[in-house]
């Protein structure tokens, strides 16, 4: 078997070769790989001797002065500490054993193919080298067998003399403060060498000064051609291709571009910032200015050019100066580029912005950056001066209605491209489930995503797309193919060059086919397969429900509300009317949409109440921001909420309410419990409830215009009725006038008289706890089929059983979730553990004697069986029931049972 060893690891088993013949011996041994990988330059081995202090010198010492007859045992000790080292200290202080070790059957032709030496290795250390050869299949990114690894073989053959030699070495240079072997093999792993493989293995050195030869070379070849323009080489040209209709047309933005327009047309200060986070269209916007250039649109901009700088290209120069200002004077001198640089903040970050900073500051040339604020701020918080170079422009994330407006204009290029259409339903419905179902990522880039997945998922389906595809990837092959042969010829640069340009035709041709004009296809995308997908990539389930209209849904709200919040009508009511107003436009300017109060006890359905406004009015539960005020009772716990100051932990760095807001303006902000917090976070929502916004600590400006404020509260809900007051009218007037005194009494009257209306939650009675119930139940029911296959089936009275038994006035409808826990989630895990449950088993579930009884039906298909079941389920309670009713009248014996 011929072993793969790294360059390195060659020279040093050659030299361990001719270390064994001088000493005239036909055998290797370990001691001569140690002076062998000591002597070889660029080796893992040598690294680690090098680390621990261990030169050559000092193994040549140890075995010019070794003995073969010293006692060796106190190498195989395991004790600890200084003291057991000075009780070794003569045996480690004299010479290292040092004796023949015995030969294997291994030549070292199979370490060194070509070799005509005739030496075998020894069994020690042959094991060694076994031991790498399995350590480099483990790792088979590296180059061949590494010599730490024969060193860590070599540590691990305690009768070895290279462990003897590197053991007492290690002890001597005070790398090793206890006798304990398994620490010279830890050694010898050596743990940075082992985080950083790549640049600390054999060859580290050879290749890096490779790499840099390489990059060399390409940087030369750029800086060599003076007469070749850099720009050409170094840039794309975003003008010439929206003059060739292969940039997609912006939708909407149009302020932002009239601002983009102004700011690159002066004179000085000509530099523009484009902030905002991933996926807004912060390059959709040059692009926009681009086809604005090409069209003659741009008024003062119409002879300028924008081209888009390649980062990848310019970091493989390093940034060199030398190319840097080649790369200026070629800007300057041509006058009229605009340089579009995307991922800013990465060039920002490295050294040539210092010599970029003069050009910006003079306006030698004009430059558009873009990137998201955290990482502007993250890149330039020790640069100050760079940030007065440019002026901002923020992007926030459009809205689903102007989403689906930059769809219906974007999604010729994707039909053209799978050759499909897609139906209007889905063109009307993709920015609203892109924005519930991926709250993560923004629009319109989710929802341009969305549209593209669901095309390829049909196309993928679809013959002629797949034939179509096949016949225009056959012909760039073709080209390829051609292009390879031509490179193998010598002096064939013209057939070459006419080859590249056929090929750069027909992707062209292929672009612009995409971007052509509106084109009927027989193949059609449907709302079903954007569900598909949607489930495909989120594992949710996306109805029809989610794509109704937000008219449609603010005319069912009242209905709405009423189906999920139990118990509250005469809240709902008027809730329902005044959310109605504000989103018909009837709402103040500059404030946020509303400001409300919810009072009343825990668990009655004030925090539902706002999951449902978020998903209704803006469409999921994810554009609900929760506050627990709990978690601000202190005065310097404002930081929390606007984030903490420079110089202290946590700034530009720690998630906030703004941040949150900032991040997705569109909200409902729930402040849970707000008499739990300090009076100071008050003077916070007095300028927030009348202006509508909040200044961050680092400046920014946090607009709340767009957000709907709910404050929740338990003041005064928990006040006991007075005696001689028993209807329901008189308990919820004192109620209410109580939660009056107790606001009055807690909130200054600047604070209650911004809260534009202020709800009282009623505890529920007997008969609405019931009816949650209920409600809950069915909701483990469709969890249990969805998640787990299994079909469950309720009596009526199973409801009835757990609001009896965990019914609590005070605590509201949470006892009822603990009691789906316990009750039903715990017996049906232990069905499951001990697999009397399976997926596709059905189970019902029955109430008896206020307990509750599980039967599993193995057979989910066999509906009988069920019928069956139930109809027994039914008759055994109804005969129970009446047992009981009998026996406590006395007409049938108590002690006689009743027959089954």
């Amino acid at each position: 078997m011929l072993y793969q060893l790294t360059l390195e690891n060659m020279k040093t088993v050659s030299l361990a070769i001719k270390i064994a013949k001088e000493a005239g011996r036909k055998v290797v041994e370990t001691q001569d790989y140690l002076l062998g990988g000591s002597q070889t330059p660029d080796t893992t081995l040598g690294r680690i001797l090098g680390r621990s202090g261990i030169v050559l010198s000092d193994i040549k010492r140890e075995l010019a002065y070794s003995d073969s007859m010293v006692d060796d045992s106190w190498t195989k000790v395991a004790e600890r500490g200084y003291r057991t080292i000075e009780k070794y200290e003569d045996e480690i202080r004299g010479p290292v054993k040092i004796s023949p070790e015995s030969q294997s059957a291994v030549p070292v032709s199979e370490l060194l193919e070509n070799t005509k030496e005739d030496l075998y290795l020894s069994k020690e250390l042959a094991a060694a080298f076994a031991y790498g050869q399995e350590r480099f299949f483990q790792n088979d990114s590296y180059e061949g067998i590494d010599t730490r690894w024969i060193l860590e073989g070599i540590t691990r053959q305690q009768n070895s003399n290279g462990y003897r030699l590197y053991y007492k070495l290690l002890i001597l240079k005070k790398e090793l403060y206890k006798l304990d072997p398994e620490d010279v093999y830890n050694q010898a792993r050596s743990g940075i060498f082992m985080r950083y493989p790549g640049e600390y293995t054999d060859g580290g050195t050879r290749r890096k000064r490779q790499e840099q030869k390489e990059k060399a070379k390409k940087m030369s070849g750029i800086l060599a051609d003076t007469h070749a323009s850099l720009l050409d080489k170094l840039t794309v040209d975003i003008t010439a291709k929206a003059a060739k209709g292969l940039v997609a047309p912006v939708v909407g933005r149009k302020q932002e571009l009239e601002q983009l327009k102004l700011i690159i047309s002066r004179t000085k200060k000509n530099n523009v910032l484009l902030l905002g986070p991933a996926g807004v269209g912060k390059t959709a916007l040059v692009e926009g200015l681009a086809q604005r250039i090409a069209t003659g649109e741009a008024g003062f901009l119409n002879d300028y050019k924008i081209r888009e700088i390649m980062l990848t290209q310019l970091m493989l120069t390093r940034y060199d100066e030398q190319i840097l200002q080649r790369l200026m004077d070629e800007m300057v001198t041509e006058g009229n580029t605009i340089l579009f640089i995307d991922e800013f903040h990465v060039f920002a970050e490295t050294h040539a912005i210092e010599f970029l900073k003069p050009a910006l500051a003079r306006s030698d040339f004009r430059l558009i950056g873009a990137t998201t604020t955290a990482e502007w701020k993250n890149a330039t918080k020790n640069n100050p001066a760079l940030q007065r170079r440019f002026q901002a422009i923020e992007l926030a994330e459009p809205t689903v209605e102007e989403t689906t407006a930059i769809i219906k204009t974007a999604k010729n290029a994707y039909e053209n491209n799978y050759g499909l259409n897609y139906s209007h339903d889905v063109q009307n419905s993709v920015a609203a489930l892109a924005k519930k179902y991926y709250p993560t990522k923004m629009l319109p880039d989710s929802a341009l995503t969305l549209l593209d997945n669901t095309g390829a998922y049909v196309a993928n389906r679809t013959k002629s797309y797949q034939a179509a595809k096949q016949k225009w990837q056959s012909e760039i092959d073709d080209i390829k193919a051609q292009i390879k042969v031509a490179q193998a010829k010598l002096y064939n640069e013209e057939e070459l060059a006419r080859l590249d340009k056929k090929l750069q035709e027909v992707v062209s041709k292929r672009q612009a086919q995409r971007l052509k004009g509106q084109t009927t296809y027989q193949v059609k995308v449907h709302l079903a397969d954007l569900f598909a997908v949607i489930k495909l990539e989120t594992g949710e389930e996306a109805t029809l429900a989610d794509v109704s209209s937000n008219a449609e849904k603010l005319q069912n709200l009242e209905k709405t509300l009423k189906q999920k919040v139990i118990g509250q009508d005469h809240v709902i009511e008027p809730l329902a009317k005044a959310v109605k107003r504000i989103k018909v436009g009837l709402n103040k300017v500059n404030r946020p949409l509303g400001v409300y109060a919810f009072f009343g006890p825990t668990g009655v359905g004030k925090t539902e109440t706002a999951k449902v406004l978020a998903s209704e009015v803006f469409g999921g539960e994810n554009h609900l921001i929760t506050v627990d005020m709990s978690e601000y009772q202190e005065k310097a716990d404002v930081y929390k909420m606007l984030g903490a100051n420079p110089g202290f932990v946590g700034y530009g760095t720690s998630e906030n309410l703004l941040t949150r807001v900032a991040r997705q303006p569109e909200s409902v902000v729930l402040f849970d419990e707000i008499e739990k917090a300090h009076p100071a976070i008050f003077d916070l929502f007095l300028q927030l409830f009348d202006e509508g916004r909040l200044t961050a600590s680092d400046g920014q400006v946090v607009d709340f215009s767009k957000t709907m404020i709910i404050l929740t509260s338990n003041l005064g809900a928990k006040a006991d009725i007075p005696v001689g007051f028993t209807g329901v009218r008189d308990e919820q007037k004192i109620i209410n006038q109580r939660i009056d005194q107790a606001m009055k009494k807690k909130f200054r009257p600047e604070l209650l008289n911004r809260i534009d209306e202020s709800f009282v939650f009623h505890a529920l009675a007997e008969k609405e706890m019931l009816a949650i119930c209920q409600k809950l139940l069915e909701e483990e029911k469709h969890f249990l089929e969805a998640e787990l296959g299994i079909k469950v089936n309720y009596e009526d009275t199973v409801a009835a059983t757990l609001v009896k038994k965990y019914y609590d006035p005070e605590n509201g409808a949470r006892p009822l979730k603990r009691a789906i826990t316990k009750e039903l989630e715990d017996n049906i895990t232990d069905l499951l553990l001990n697999q009397e449950l399976k997926r596709g088993n059905s189970l019902q579930i029955i109430s008896y004697n206020q307990k509750l009884d599980f039967r599993v039906l193995e057979n989910k298909s066999d509906d009988e069986q069920i019928r069956q079941e139930v109809r027994r389920a039914i008759f055994e309670s109804v005969s129970r029931r009446w047992e009981r009713r009998m026996k406590e009248r006395g007409l049938i014996n108590p002690d006689e049972d009743w027959p089954n």
